[in-house]
């Protein structure tokens, strides 16, 4: 259902921790592809950004697992041209603690990024 609803989306992952011998968090980037990020003078056009952050209670999922993300979230995307950002998080209990998991969502809110 939602995946075939991301393929009128381009797609990025960009990783936003850097956490040594671990999996680094990432970030999914999703643009409609119809939607136009330039205009004829190449200027950026300022786009609205919706960020989601993937249900499973952090134990469980992914950041675009159809079943972690409702068909709204991605139907509003869609219909409002926004950049869809849904970053993932280490889980608990298979590789994290619940302070390890909620340091990775801070991070993420961290525009310096990076954080260690």
């Amino acid at each position: 259902m939602t995946a075939s609803l991301l393929t009128g989306f381009d797609r990025a992952d960009v990783v936003y921790r850097m956490l040594g011998n671990m999996v680094n968090p990432s970030t999914a980037i999703l643009i409609r592809r119809s939607v136009k990020i330039t205009d004829t003078a190449d200027n950026i056009i300022p786009l609205p950004v919706l960020v989601h952050f993937h249900g499973g209670a952090l134990v469980r999922g992914t950041n675009l697992d159809p079943a972690m993300i409702p068909r709204w979230v991605v139907e509003l995307a869609a219909a409002s041209g926004a950049i869809l950002v849904s970053p993932s998080y280490r889980l608990v209990p298979e590789s994290s603690t619940g302070g390890d998991t909620l340091d990775d969502i801070a991070c993420f809110w961290d525009l310096g990024g990076g954080g260690g």
